[in-house]
């Protein structure tokens, strides 16, 4: 662990040195430079299994420097992960899924962001690992598809949407005061982390003989290309904020490679027996992402919606290795109300995904049991089993002793999979750069067997968490 902090030392200072090499964009004496950032401490203990711990420590250090021709930035997060407690000794990979992050040791994931950015009168340009997010609403929003995300989670809005940091090459460019249009370009395919039971078959019954495997193959990085473009036109104005967006992307959420699976039929006396041998790994293809949305004030409320329609490779829902189109849509409304002298923010959401062609029949050379057997393994790893699934989601905060507690619970209830999450927090702010937070993430699904949804299949990471955030 100590290596990897020195090399990622070594990379804040590789960042900075380029931006102390870029600086003479104006003159000496014409620039104001600035150096910012945090450091903060995360300690999540399980309540299943009170001695399983974990500790992840994150450092962000950003340097600015302000010009005649325009802003330069330097900007760098870097995570450090600790595991103490009954597990301590078994390799992390053997216990990432109970603790949710999955493959985080991997040297990839211990630099969240690094990038450069130049900021101009008429446009921005954003190099390097760093995040994008595009629509209206706070969670799961339709238009935000640009990064892979960690389903393997300990948090509710990692539930939802946990998303990792891509390279990337991001251009905004700003077409008056209200109207702009964004460019991003991701060049490598970085799949999302999703915790993967692999299965291995080696029986016979009835007509067939049955010796093949469902393994997880990752994708390291920088090894497999996407070529990912995503653009945004985003209008923003006093009673409307409005965004369009198209995106045409090597999809993260995995499909299944079958070039490894091989059936053949065999002439048996009365009956064909079916013998199969081989791999099925994920795969990875592309889809189209049309999105639209917007916010507004209505009423005392702010109501925000988005919408995007998702096309895959699998147009007619017959393709058993690649994941149906889908629609989805979500609305938000927020309000501050006062109930006496104190103020609450109040925020409730409907989220709602449909599944287009959700009965068509598989169709494929392999016979309709192996099909069928492939297509819901399918439907069970891309969380299409149910053609309709809704979330409603919820939050009540407010501040106290002068906005030096913030408290407040959010609650998330997956209607379809008959899930419920609840996760009260409560933060203090000792100073303008010290603060400290606590809270829990608490599942529980009603659902008879296993839930297989966003938030049934975090039943069993129940936490309480700590944190200590330093500003500087």
């Amino acid at each position: 662990m100590r290596r990897r902090g020195a090399r990622g030392g070594a990379l804040l200072t590789a960042l900075f040195a380029g931006l102390a090499m870029a600086a003479p964009y104006a003159a000496a004496d014409e620039i104001d430079a600035s150096l910012g950032g945090f450091v903060q401490i995360d300690h999540y203990s399980l309540v299943s299994r009170g001695a399983t711990e974990r500790l992840r420590l994150t450092a962000a250090a950003q340097v600015e420097a302000a010009g005649a021709g325009g802003d330069l930035t330097a900007f760098a997060e870097l995570y450090a992960f600790g595991q103490v407690g009954e597990h301590a000794a078994v390799p992390y990979t053997a216990i990432e899924r109970r603790l949710g992050e999955a493959a985080v040791i991997d040297p990839a994931f211990i630099v969240r962001q690094a990038y450069v950015s130049v900021h101009a009168d008429a446009f921005d340009v954003e190099v390097g690992q760093k995040f994008v997010h595009w629509g209206k609403v706070d969670l799961l929003s339709p238009l935000d598809v640009i990064h892979r995300t960690n389903t393997a989670t300990l948090a509710l809005g990692d539930a939802f949407e946990s998303p990792l940091a891509d390279p990337m090459v991001h251009v905004t460019g700003y077409l008056g005061d209200a109207l702009s249009v964004e460019l991003v370009y991701v060049p490598f395919l970085a799949p999302d982390l999703v915790g993967i039971d692999e299965i291995a078959l080696d029986l016979t019954f009835g007509a067939y003989d049955v010796d093949a495997r469902f393994e997880n193959a990752s994708v390291p990085l920088f090894t497999e290309w996407a070529h990912s473009v995503h653009a945004a036109l985003s209008f923003t104005s006093f009673a409307v904020d409005a965004q369009l967006t198209y995106s045409y992307f090597r999809d993260q959420t995995p499909d299944l490679d079958l070039n490894g699976l091989r059936e053949t039929a065999r002439a048996a006396r009365d009956e064909t027996r079916y013998v199969v041998r081989g791999v099925v790994v994920p795969g990875y293809h592309r889809a189209h992402n049309f999105g639209v949305g917007a916010s507004a004030a209505l009423a005392g409320w702010v109501v925000s919606a988005d919408a995007g329609l998702k096309l895959t490779e699998n147009a007619d829902g017959s393709r058993i290795d690649v994941k149906r189109p889908e629609v989805l849509y979500a609305v938000q409304a927020d309000r501050a109300v006062s109930i006496g002298q104190q103020a609450f923010d109040v925020s409730a959401a409907l989220y709602h995904r449909l599944i287009l062609h959700a009965d068509a029949q598989p169709k494929s050379e392999y016979s309709p049991l192996l099909a069928g057997v492939i297509a819901a393994l399918r439907d069970y790893y891309l969380l299409q089993e149910q053609a309709s699934t809704v979330y409603v989601v919820s939050r009540l905060g407010t501040s106290l002793f002068r906005e030096t507690l913030d408290v407040g619970v959010t609650g998330a209830w997956g209607i379809s999979e008959e899930a419920l999450h609840v996760a009260p927090r409560a933060e203090v702010r000792l100073s303008d750069y010290v603060s400290v937070a606590g809270g829990a993430n608490l599942w529980y699904s009603w659902k008879e067997g296993a839930a297989s949804g966003l938030l049934g299949r975090d039943d069993a990471k129940d936490n309480v968490f700590a944190q200590l955030v330093v500003r500087y």
